[in-house]
């Protein structure tokens, strides 16, 4: 039996023979298959330079840097691998997707770091970041970042509803005082709900601080004086202030509301009004008896000072409607005036009747009645069309 041999497999000219990539693996550096083959396809590498040049050389390597067991010199391998080699689990978000690896790069370890710069510290914070993410791993685009800058960098974001507003999960872990990967194990691998995750205290074991005499952490400082963790953490951590300077800051300011010293959150108990609407009055300089006031306008109707909201209950007329015509500045009589609705009616069995009387008599869709007319059909044509005959 003869020797079967593959069809339309691609050959490559080497040193004056056309070979396959298993058979340039077997010649040269004796390279992977894989290398050889992103080097010429995704590279742009000449035949003879992917297939002699080795993928590296750990004995020079070694002795030009001594870096082989940095945190760098993994990242550099990594970034390889995810680029070249089709086996890795990444692959095919970054090789197979056509990005590529800066040319000088790829067998040179010192020109990457000359290149990017040694990694921050703590290292075990940073990792490699494409600031673009469209682009490869390309000199100017590439940078050590850490996993916030990262998950900030990309394209799948990741947005969370917190209180109302939709937030990147990145920004709610800087505002709880935790890791974002803390903040996201909670989401996502414990399964905990966004005030849940925000609002249970990290465990400070490790972070001691002088206390009334004793070296405790935050959590108990906090249970101590009935504060909220995050807000002393912030102010401990993010701000440095001292413990007695953070706890000296009055969370919940007192202003003075008819007679009374409240916080913002007890006027808001107290009087029918939002934080945020509260909030956004007293910064354009209104007293909080100004801001707690009832501010919406009124017009008089039918002896009553009735709001937008109310002459829509009182009318009838649809909230959409009154507010259009409150606002041209239209008079009372004009903005409560009934809308008029044009009845086109159709000639249909000897008589004039709506489209809504003729829908009902061939018990057809209304809307469909109505959406074929008004796309050029005549009535005729249209029922015909529904299947209502004559």
């Amino acid at each position: 039996m003869s020797k079967r041999v593959a069809h339309n497999r691609n050959l490559y000219p080497y040193h004056g023979e056309m070979l396959g990539i298993t058979e340039l693996s077997q010649r040269g550096a004796k390279n992977n298959p894989r290398t050889i083959k992103s080097r010429i396809n995704q590279l742009g590498w000449s035949i003879e330079d992917a297939v002699d040049k080795p993928y590296q050389d750990t004995s020079i390597t070694n002795s030009k840097h001594g870096m082989r067991n940095s945190r760098e010199y993994s990242c550099w391998r990594s970034m390889k691998e995810r680029i070249l080699n089709e086996d890795n689990a990444s692959y095919k978000h970054y090789g197979a997707k056509g990005l590529t690896i800066e040319p000088d790069w790829l067998e040179d370890f010192e020109l990457f770091m000359v290149d990017i710069g040694e990694m921050p510290e703590p290292k075990e914070r940073y990792s490699i970041d494409r600031i673009d993410n469209t682009k490869g791993y390309l000199r100017g685009n590439v940078r050590w970042a850490t996993l916030e800058e990262q998950a900030r960098n990309k394209s799948n974001n990741i947005y969370e509803v917190y209180r109302g507003e939709q937030r990147l999960v990145v920004e709610l872990a800087e505002e709880a005082g935790m890791e974002y990967r803390t903040l996201y194990s909670r989401l996502y691998n414990r399964g905990w709900d966004i005030e849940k995750a925000m609002m249970t205290p990290l465990q400070e074991k490790e972070r001691l601080f002088q206390y009334k005499g004793e070296m405790i952490n935050l959590v108990e400082i906090a249970e101590a004086e009935g504060k909220k963790y995050q807000t002393l953490y912030y102010r401990v951590i993010r701000k440095n202030m001292t413990i007695e300077q953070a706890l000296a800051e009055d969370p919940f300011p007192k202003l003075p509301i008819n007679g009374e010293m409240l916080s913002k959150n007890q006027i808001c108990e107290k009087y029918p009004i939002s934080l945020v609407t509260l909030t956004k009055r007293l910064s354009e300089g209104m007293t909080p008896e100004q801001a707690v006031a009832d501010q919406t306008e009124r017009k008089l109707y039918d002896g009553k000072l009735l709001s937008r909201k109310e002459l829509a209950v009182e009318t009838g007329l649809s909230i959409d409607t009154i507010r259009r015509r409150w606002r041209k500045g239209l008079p009372i009589e004009e903005i409560v005036k009934p809308q008029a609705r044009k009845m086109t009616k159709h000639l249909h069995k000897g008589a004039m009747r709506s489209l809504s009387e003729i829908s009902k008599m061939e018990s057809v869709s209304n809307g469909s009645l109505a959406r074929h007319i008004r796309n050029g059909m005549s009535l005729e044509e249209a029922l015909a069309y529904m299947g209502v005959s004559e």
